[in-house]
């Protein structure tokens, strides 16, 4: 299980999700799954979701300390939903993730090791096997 968040986390992991709640819910499972030794808080933006998405998410948000819900009445798209997560964000560090993804064991803190190796980055991104 992941580390609780701190009032101010190392690294904010915002995923703006809307509707797929199948895929939705593998996402953020394995984001609290396989983010450890970091210090994070998992931030999903309802992007007007569909009724069956809404209730998963917000159950999960009643379940989970390091997961923090914010919802959009009506669907804004991508770039509204990912700039909702990133105005709530106050870490350092701010990681967008698709809801379809599901990361690997120790990928946050390979994320953080990549970027931290060079003072002059400013931005990172994983290799993807699904990537064309």
């Amino acid at each position: 299980m992941a580390a609780s968040h701190p009032l101010k986390p190392e690294v904010d992991i915002i995923v703006p999700v809307y509707n797929a709640k199948k895929y939705a819910q593998s996402c953020l499972e394995s984001v609290l799954a396989r983010s450890t030794g970091v210090d994070f808080r998992l931030i999903a933006v309802n992007d007007g979701s569909d009724d069956e998405t809404t209730i998963m998410l917000q159950k999960f948000n009643e379940e989970n300390a390091e997961f923090v819900l914010l919802e959009h009445e009506k669907n804004l798209g991508y770039t509204r939903a990912v700039n909702t997560g990133l105005k709530y964000s106050t870490a350092p560090f701010a990681i967008l993730l698709n809801s379809d993804t599901e990361v690997t064991n120790d990928w946050l803190s390979g994320l953080l090791r990549c970027f931290n190796s060079d003072p002059h980055l400013g931005i990172v991104g994983p290799l993807s096997n699904a990537a064309s």
